[in-house]
């Protein structure tokens, strides 16, 4: 059975919800072993099963949950705007970014809003630059997070990432090898990989989502919402509660046995008394409770 770091952290004080909310469904994919190789060796980077696990998560909770929509989606509108442009004013070399930014395998303009959110979402951004030989045209491709397994760097410069190796593909058996602008061969290469990352701790080369951190206080208050919505649905049933001399207890009961639909009249005499009863909602207390949830979100989305 795998377990995800939502179960975990439910596991631990001793809350998992039955019935996840489908608002927030998290399906891992590998259950996170600490004897795992951290993905670049160094020790303040995550295992690959780790790296894996958060970037299903965030994922899944951008997907499903519109907070965690809307924290991207604001990130997206503050860097990307109405869009972004580049120029030069050397001739030769403004007429190849205009090519290049509007070629029809690459049209930068509409990939421009994917990228924000993808490096925002997942904490990194693998891209690939495939090099025309015949025109010298790069064309731009990307390759998801979860699917780099080891970044190979520098002997004596961590920071100077050279190889990037990513899983292999159906039918394959070896990673997929990509050298980053830094190698020595990346001249001759068909390809060349960028790697961008954001929430970056020191030390480590991957960075983080800007989900991570609220993840959790999501899957709570996606659960407590869950909660009243069920408990409002609860508030429209009622009982009645009819009250008749004891020795009428057995007929009326019988009388009684389906509720008078909707509209219709019930002739009653002096001696029965009815009233209905309700579940009280106490919505006020629940405010109570939500609002810290919610402050622990805002805290963590910025």
């Amino acid at each position: 059975m795998r377990i995800s770091f939502l179960e975990r952290l439910f596991n631990s004080v001793g809350a998992i919800p039955k019935g996840r909310p489908e608002s927030m469904s998290i399906t891992p994919n590998l259950v996170t072993d600490d004897h795992w190789q951290t993905i670049s060796g160094r020790r303040h980077d995550r295992s690959w099963s780790e790296i894996q696990e958060l970037y299903t998560d965030a994922l899944t909770a951008w997907r499903k949950n519109p907070m965690a929509w809307r924290v991207i989606a604001t990130t997206v509108n503050y860097v990307v705007g109405t869009g972004i442009s580049f120029t030069s004013p050397v001739a030769e070399l403004d007429a190849f970014i205009q090519t290049f930014w509007n070629h029809r395998k690459n049209n930068m303009d509409l990939r421009l809003a994917a990228m924000v959110e993808e490096l925002s979402r997942s904490g990194d951004l693998f891209v690939l630059l495939f090099r025309n030989a015949a025109d010298g045209m790069s064309y731009i491709r990307f390759v998801t997070k979860d699917q780099i397994q080891k970044i190979e760097t520098a002997p004596n410069d961590w920071e100077t990432e050279l190889v990037y190796f990513e899983a292999p593909q159906p039918g394959e058996y070896n990673p997929r090898r990509w050298l980053s602008p830094d190698h020595p061969e990346a001249g001759v290469a068909d390809a060349v990989m960028l790697h961008y990352s954001v929430n970056r701790p020191m030390g480590a080369l991957m960075g983080e989502s800007d989900l991570t951190t609220i993840i959790p206080w999501l899957l709570r208050y996606s659960r407590m919402l869950e909660d009243r919505v069920r408990l409002h649905w609860a508030a429209r049933a009622f009982l009645y509660l009819v009250t008749v001399p004891s020795n009428k207890v057995e007929s009326k009961s019988v009388q009684y046995g389906s509720p008078p639909e909707s509209g219709s009249i019930v002739v009653k005499d002096e001696s029965e008394v009815w009233e209905t009863i309700t579940p009280s909602l106490r919505g006020a207390d629940a405010g109570f409770d939500m609002k810290p949830v919610r402050n622990m979100i805002d805290a963590g989305s910025g």
